[in-house]
């Protein structure tokens, strides 16, 4: 495999088996012997047979465990940053939900304190009226 490796790159034809089969396999041959040209399409073909199923493993196995993030598809990327998009969501509306009691509970609070304060009011009104009054009686 070396060999054949070493004997593409060498000769000054260009091949280009790509990183893990990224990339299309192209060589450009100028020989006009038709028998090496087949050993070397053969070659070729076995080199990148070799390297894409290194790449199928390489996916199967690996990615799942290290680098899940990179090979997965697009649609699950963006179904997971949906999902969540969507938690998030969900918990700012729990939030403001709360945050939406915390006030109505304030709300009838400061009701209350108002009523009572009315109520102190009114007492205190009457407390001085009968005060004016004794005031004048004992005059």
């Amino acid at each position: 495999m070396d060999n054949v490796w070493s004997y593409l790159t060498q000769r000054g034809r260009s091949l280009v088996a790509g990183n893990y089969g990224h990339r299309r396999t192209e060589v450009n041959y100028y020989d006009e012997d038709e028998n090496e040209w087949e050993t070397m399409e053969a070659a070729v073909k076995d080199v990148c047979g070799f390297r894409l199923r290194c790449y199928r493993l390489h996916v199967t196995q690996v990615a799942k465990d290290m680098i899940d993030e990179d090979y997965k598809p697009y649609f699950v990327r963006v179904s997971k940053r949906l999902e969540e998009q969507r938690k998030q969501l969900k918990e700012q509306k729990k939030q403001i939900e709360q945050q939406k009691k915390e006030l109505q509970q304030q709300k009838k609070e400061l009701q209350q304190q108002q009523l009572w304060l009315l109520s102190q009011k009114q007492v205190l009104k009457k407390l001085r009226k009968q005060l004016e009054q004794q005031q004048q009686q004992q005059q």
